[in-house]
């Protein structure tokens, strides 16, 4: 018998195993291991501790070891296989967040509006599926921007070259600007496409405020300027190139606006918590976080709303202005749609934010098309009518050669010599 210094025996204990329904003694456990070395009356032949006989047989009949950590199987989906999975351990497979780098993500990231997989896979198969609308409007735009690049040619053409009356009367240097403005301003909506990124984010911003600010200034010019001509200039030669020297003024402070925004309220793509998920989505960080890009942003709609406030301003006060070919009819239609447009779609963008990304990412994509393309058309589309469909209009524009026509073509020119310029 071996005892403590207290004395007190030392115990031993049998180590049993159940299995095929009988005990079985396997080994033995003996304490004496912990006093081995400070008792000297200790057996130094015996084995102390744990000493195995014979291997424990478990559940299954077999020695082998069973996995302890027993879990769920669950589902996720795999990006770059573009299917939904089962990890049947419940711990094979390594669950990613939505980032870029991501393969695996959760089951419910699929078809959730929001894209998570870098090839856009988890939005691909459903019912709303934001890949095959993203084709749709890819056509769509590239159609349109083959129009506008026309409407750019043509403008040169009989604005500049030919010197066509209606061009003329509406100012070719606006034409111009007009259409390089809304063509960037409809490739800007491609800066929404795919998984959104810092660079991204930035060129949504940059882009379309800049192809707005310019377009919207553009037309506060035009309505300043038949405003000018009619209570201070109406006898005087006013070249429109002096007038369209003005934009830049205009659009400077939205890039001020821009600038600070970007330095102060930077637009990142990170994680963010939208309905206890996390989507990697824009948002302004920065060192004054995203409260401060809510301020810019409020800076930048006011801005906004003032030069729309001028335009209406000039509108009004020339109503009764009989401009030639109608110019002040398509430029205040113009400026009361692009007005309407953006007063539905801000609204909109802000209660689908987080209800329903698709519907918000259509919102967008239909007020960039739409508001761009329906500008530059209200311009230009009657221009070309008048030009290539009118009888009057071909004879007065095109054929020089008929004294009539020549007659017709010097009083219009003289008229919008002597008021526009």
């Amino acid at each position: 018998v071996s005892l403590y210094n207290t004395p007190e025996r030392l115990p031993e204990y049998d180590i049993i195993n159940y299995h095929n329904d009988q005990f079985y003694k396997i080994g033995r456990w003996i304490s004496g291991i912990d006093y081995y070395n400070s008792m000297d009356f200790l057996d130094k032949s015996e084995n102390y501790g744990i000493t195995m006989k014979y291997k424990i047989h478990f559940f299954d009949g077999s020695t082998d070891i069973p996995d302890l950590d027993v879990r769920n199987e669950f589902d996720y989906w795999s990006c770059s296989d573009y299917e939904m999975k089962t990890d049947e351990t419940g711990k094979t497979v390594r669950l990613d967040k939505p980032t870029p780098g991501a393969s695996n993500i959760a089951s419910f990231y699929q078809c959730d509006g929001y894209i998570d997989c870098y090839n856009m896979s988890d939005e691909l198969n459903c019912s709303s599926s934001l890949p095959i609308g993203m084709i749709v409007f890819a056509v769509i735009i590239f159609l349109l921007l083959l129009i506008i690049f026309a409407f750019f040619i043509l403008t040169i053409l009989f604005g500049c070259i030919l010197r066509s009356p209606r061009f003329i009367a509406a100012g070719p240097e606006f034409l111009i600007i007009l259409c390089i403005a809304c063509f960037v301003g409809l490739c800007s909506f491609f800066a929404w496409y795919g998984q959104p990124s810092t660079v991204s984010c930035n060129f949504r911003l940059w882009l379309l405020s800049l192809s707005l600010i310019t377009v919207l200034s553009t037309l506060c010019v035009k309505t300043f300027r038949f405003f000018y001509c009619y209570y201070f200039a109406l006898n005087k030669k006013i070249p429109s190139f002096f007038f369209s020297l003005i934009i830049p003024f205009l659009i400077l402070p939205v890039i001020f606006i821009l600038f600070l925004w970007t330095l102060i309220a930077t637009i990142e793509a990170d994680l963010d918590e939208i309905d206890d998920q996390e989507h990697f989505i824009c948002s302004s960080s920065g060192f004054a976080g995203q409260i401060a890009g809510y301020v810019f942003f409020g800076i930048l709609v006011f801005y906004f709303l003032v030069i729309f406030l001028l335009s209406l301003f000039f509108l009004f006060f020339t109503r009764q202005f009989v401009t030639p070919f109608h110019e002040s009819r398509f430029l205040s239609a113009s400026i009361y749609n692009l007005l309407i447009v953006c007063i539905v779609a801000l609204p909109l963008y802000f209660i689908l934010e987080e209800s329903s990304p698709v519907a918000q990412w259509i919102i967008i994509g239909i007020a960039i098309v739409y508001g761009f393309f329906s500008t530059i058309s209200l311009h230009l589309i009657p221009k070309f009518y008048g030009i290539f469909f009118s009888k009057l209009s071909n004879k007065n524009d095109l054929d020089k050669s008929n004294s009539v026509s020549n007659s017709q073509n010097s009083n219009i020119e003289q008229q919008n010599e002597l008021t526009f310029g």
